[in-house]
């Protein structure tokens, strides 16, 4: 994610940074996996067709959770937070999904965060924090980066097709390498798991993309080339020798 701050007049309609993710497929779970470099706190919501909205008049979401430092998943060498909505929250929905986040200020993780009055471990959908001057309150001290995945449970029908009804994604045994399923008949079952490509941010690429920040993929790119221009003319030089060998005899 960009997590630059200069674009302050959107924190005003909307107390968060954005992002949308587009769920194409079949019946599946969604992961949605924020690794801070730095362990930080959030407030994080969630909405089906569009990107949440939270400010001092208008709270439009469909989850809302705090991110407490202690909450952090541990995968093998990645540390993240992570969101989980199973086959029947996501309901077969096919469309743009959206969610947001900021940092908490030190005040609301006293009250949220572990420690505090109250500690926010589950789903927080009722009425999530809102800044009283956003501009000047919203910051992000450190980067971070996304992981969107869908992973589902399915049997083999009668009819040759691919079903969900009865299976589950259980979250405590799904991560980046096992799909746990949870089965309520007795069948053969598979799982599916997709990682979601991250779209290509253009405007960022074109703005790093000069010679003095990528010395080594220009010049791997302009030797590859003259090597083919040296091989081109090789091989044209051989094909007119072999053009000139033909003849009748």
């Amino acid at each position: 994610l960009n997590t630059t701050t200069s674009n302050q007049t959107n924190f005003v309609q909307n107390q968060m940074l954005t992002y949308l993710i587009l769920l194409k497929g079949n019946d599946n779970a969604l992961i949605i996996q924020l690794k801070p470099a730095l362990p930080v706190n959030y407030l994080f919501c969630f909405k089906f067709g569009s990107v949440p909205v939270i400010n001092s008049t208008v709270n439009d979401f469909d989850y809302c959770k705090i991110f407490c430092s202690n909450e952090l998943k541990v995968d093998g060498t990645d540390t993240f937070y992570q969101f989980f909505l199973t086959m029947s929250e996501v309901n077969k929905f096919n469309g743009y999904v959206g969610f947001g986040l900021r940092e908490l200020l030190s005040s609301e993780s006293a009250v949220f965060c572990p420690g505090g009055v109250n500690n926010a471990t589950e789903k927080y959908t009722k009425s999530p924090p809102v800044l009283s001057d956003p501009k000047s309150q919203i910051s992000f001290s450190t980067t971070i980066t996304v992981r969107t995945i869908l992973t589902g449970c399915y049997y083999l029908g009668s009819d040759g097709n691919w079903l969900s009804d009865g299976v589950e994604i259980v979250e405590a045994g799904t991560n980046t390498s096992c799909t746990q399923c949870q089965a309520y008949h007795l069948t053969e079952f598979a799982g599916g798991f997709i990682v979601l490509p991250e779209p290509i941010n253009f405007e960022y690429a074109f703005a790093n993309a000069s010679i003095e920040k990528n010395p080594l993929i220009y010049a791997t790119v302009i030797t590859i080339t003259g090597l083919y221009f040296i091989l081109a003319l090789v091989c044209y030089y051989f094909d007119r020798r072999d053009r000139m060998k033909t003849g009748i005899c």
